[in-house]
């Protein structure tokens, strides 16, 4: 029998001698070959981070030059205060409708959210339907999402190397955010989710005090809506969240003071959504029949709420939180995937909603007109007023510098925005 040998250094730094049979050492060859492969491709999925690292060694004035804070000053209410309700739909996407509309599939699996958008307001980067095409740097995720839309600057952390979050009590405590602007005008406020409030750590961003409050799947348990030992999918599913919505309204519709509900669901999660028992089975997936389903259940909610009294006075915004994560759902690469938005029953006309370069940052004073105030300057945070005919900074920077600039680190925002020892 032939050998061949191979030296090499053990754990103790030793040199050592394996011996192969010859009929084994084509296959020891053909190993080292499919490593090496392995290795180049890893190599190139990593690339991107080289990037990242390299941006982080930079520094980056993009707070500082274009951030506006929110004051009293520019940010003025009108006397009579509009009701908000805002309703985050988990990865809702313009892709799902059908080509004609601007989406990207044969068959309009949310045709009723397509219509929605037609007898209202949204905005579009295209001729057609469209929405938020470009996501920085903490903002293409649910708290990204959330943080984004909600103070005009991205959900950036330095965690451990592990990622936790744990630790953080408090997630940009010094940011001024939507919630904080409505307690300060008197706005009864709540956040509903049929998930736990550690989901995407909603319940360390949220400030709650006497007039805000979050309602969670905790909560939920506790007020009965569910059984104890109740739970599916994420927690509880959209069906009875919008049925306890739709209580809660009236609730806070009958209290007098301006009230905003702010509604996350979560059915359309990835990887396969969840199928409950008002999804029907007309397409070959379960995910298009939950998309489906979940575009029923929005619409049915807003026809509700059209036909109870305080809806004279309430502003409806309907948002994709983030682009949907389950990629291979999608077939055209080249198509330019964004996030639904919808705004219904604002007191303001848009000067402009087609072909607009935006990100979920400009929500934040985008929201704050649609409710009758008046933004100053008509930018807020690292937003900018859609409402307006003000570029936003994906329009004057351009996507990619934009993205470039949010990808450096920022003393200003730290410093600024956690303001403390957290991190």
């Amino acid at each position: 029998m032939r050998y061949r040998s191979v030296e090499y250094e053990n754990r103790s730094g030793q040199s050592q001698t394996m011996k192969f049979k010859e009929k084994d050492w084509v296959a020891y060859e053909v190993l080292l070959i499919i490593l090496s492969v392995l290795a180049v491709y890893t190599s190139c999925l990593f690339l991107p981070y080289v990037d990242f690292i390299k941006n982080q060694r930079s520094d980056t004035t993009i707070f500082e030059d274009y951030y506006v804070e929110p004051t009293d000053d520019n940010v003025i209410f009108p006397n009579d205060k509009r009701n908000l309700i805002y309703i985050y739909l988990e990865s809702m996407e313009n892709t799902y409708m059908d080509k004609a509309s601007g989406g990207d599939f044969k068959e309009n699996y949310i045709p009723r959210l397509t219509k929605l958008a037609d007898e209202n307001t949204y905005f579009s980067n295209t001729e057609l339907h469209g929405g938020a095409s470009v996501f920085p740097n903490g903002t293409s995720f649910t708290m990204g999402s959330l943080v984004s839309q909600t103070t005009g600057v991205p959900f950036i952390a330095d965690v451990n190397s592990n990622g936790d979050m744990e630790n953080v009590k408090t997630i940009l405590p010094n940011a001024v955010t939507l919630e904080d602007i409505l307690a300060k005008q008197g706005y009864e406020q709540v956040l509903l989710q049929g998930s736990e409030g550690t989901f995407a750590g909603v319940d360390r961003y949220w400030r709650e005090g006497k007039s805000s409050k979050l309602i969670d799947y905790d909560e939920l348990v506790k007020e009965r809506v569910v059984p104890e030992d109740y739970y599916v999918n994420w927690g509880i599913e959209d069906q009875k969240i919008y049925n306890y919505a739709r209580e809660k309204l009236l609730e806070l519709s009958d209290d007098g003071a301006p009230f905003a509900l702010s509604l996350f669901t979560i059915d359309t999660h990835f990887p396969n959504g969840y199928k409950c028992e008002l999804c029907e089975d007309n397409f070959d997936e379960q995910y298009e029949n939950v998309i489906c389903c979940a575009d029923k259940q929005v619409s049915d909610f807003v026809s509700w709420i059209k036909e109870q009294d305080f809806y004279e006075n309430t502003t409806i915004v309907i948002v994709g939180d983030h682009l949907s994560m389950k990629n291979e759902f999608f077939r055209d690469e080249k198509y330019i995937r964004t996030t639904y938005n919808c705004i219904i029953n604002a007191p303001v006309q848009a000067s402009r909603t087609k072909n607009r370069c935006f990100t979920s940052a400009d929500m934040f004073p985008t929201v704050l007109t649609a409710l009758g105030a008046e933004v100053k300057g008509d930018r807020l945070g690292l937003g900018t007023d859609l409402y307006s005919d003000t570029p936003t900074l994906c329009e004057e920077l351009g996507a990619d510098k934009l993205c470039e600039e949010l990808n450096k680190k920022s003393d200003y925002y730290y410093e600024h925005f956690w303001g403390n020892d957290q991190l």
